[in-house]
């Protein structure tokens, strides 16, 4: 009996603290970090950074927004959402190598991690002075599709809060069915009259 009631107290108490960690993240999540209502400067040079003037569609606007530059080759995305920069280079022919560089106008970025890329050959990027520069030399031939997600002032993509509470529910709930589900030879561990 004292088995059962440890791992029932247990089982409860993760569920507790899985729906305290919820309530936790859900509510602590970065609001002062967040580029949202933010405007956003973006230029688009290709060949190099700086060259041939800004391509960028539209050149500015207030976050969350996505810049683009489309033509007969590739189309050329930079999305910013509330904590992240997605820049995305789908090619169907060619690419010419291009330097992108964003500017926040309303509150300087603080800083800028790379979460995951698959650009060949690898993207360059610089953060200086509150200023985002990334550069890629680009592909003879296509098609391809290139994605890199970089997290903006320190706020990492973070479990959902809800998604958090349904794995808590569901560890007590695979605790609690094993517990009901315990061969006979183990009675003893079992409530009194069960």
């Amino acid at each position: 009996m004292a088995t059962w009631f440890r791992t029932r107290t247990f089982l409860v108490g993760a569920a507790l603290v899985s729906g305290l960690a919820c309530v936790t993240l859900g509510a602590s999540g970065s609001r002062a970090a967040s580029l949202a209502g933010d405007t956003i400067n973006g230029t688009l040079n290709f060949c190099a950074l700086g060259n041939g003037g800004n391509v960028f569609s539209p050149a500015s606007g207030t976050a969350p927004l996505s810049f683009q530059y489309v033509d007969g080759s590739n189309t050329d995305t930079a999305t910013f959402s509330a904590t992240t920069l997605t820049v995305e280079d789908q090619v169907s022919d060619r690419a010419c190598g291009w330097g992108m560089s964003f500017t926040d106008t309303s509150t300087p970025f603080s800083s800028l991690t790379l979460i995951s890329s698959n650009f060949s050959p690898d993207l360059t990027f610089d953060f200086t002075g509150g200023v985002i520069d990334i550069s890629w030399a680009g592909i003879a031939a296509g098609p391809a599709d290139f994605i890199a997600v970089f997290a903006i002032n320190g706020v990492l993509p973070t479990p959902e809060p809800g998604s958090l509470a349904v794995f808590g529910v569901a560890l007590a709930g695979v605790g609690l069915i094993r517990q009901w589900r315990r061969p006979a030879g183990h009675e003893e561990d079992g409530p009194a009259g069960i």
